[in-house]
């Protein structure tokens, strides 16, 4: 079992363009990726509803529990998540193009800092699949 959803929502957001780019590309060992979280960062949870981004170096890749996926690892130092941003984006991007690499799958508050994501790469054709059945309900 993976950590990954894809959401339908039932009319278009205004002014809102939606990127839903997938990388043909794995990601490698020291690969630089920017991920984004939207959870509290302290332990009370007081400081939810801010959105945060940084980038962060690639430290390991792993086969998932599930050993059908792969996990991609980021340590200290760099941009980590935190607790609630579990299902948010990981991108690998150059340029002006981004492409969605990884979702949220937990961090390590004790010790050192660490954070890990699903892989989509292993999970692409599903989720190609999700979205195209979600367009065709679209259509009129």
């Amino acid at each position: 079992m993976a950590d990954l959803a894809v959401v339908r929502l039932e009319r278009s957001l205004r002014n809102t363009v939606i990127e839903t780019r997938l990388s043909n590309d794995e990601v490698l060992l020291n690969d630089e990726l920017s991920m984004v979280g939207y959870g509290a960062t302290s332990a009370n949870g007081n400081d939810t509803g801010i959105r945060r981004f940084g980038e962060n170096i690639v430290t390991e890749l792993r086969l998932a529990d599930n050993r059908k996926g792969r996990e991609i690892r980021f340590r200290f130092p760099g941009a980590h998540t935190h607790a609630g941003d579990s299902g948010g984006p990981c991108f690998k991007e150059k340029g002006d193009s981004r492409w969605l690499v990884g979702i949220n799958g937990g961090f390590v508050s004790q010790g050192p800092a660490e954070s890990w994501f699903t892989s989509t790469s292993s999970y692409r054709d599903w989720i190609e699949k999700q979205i195209d059945e979600a367009r065709k309900l679209e259509s009129p």
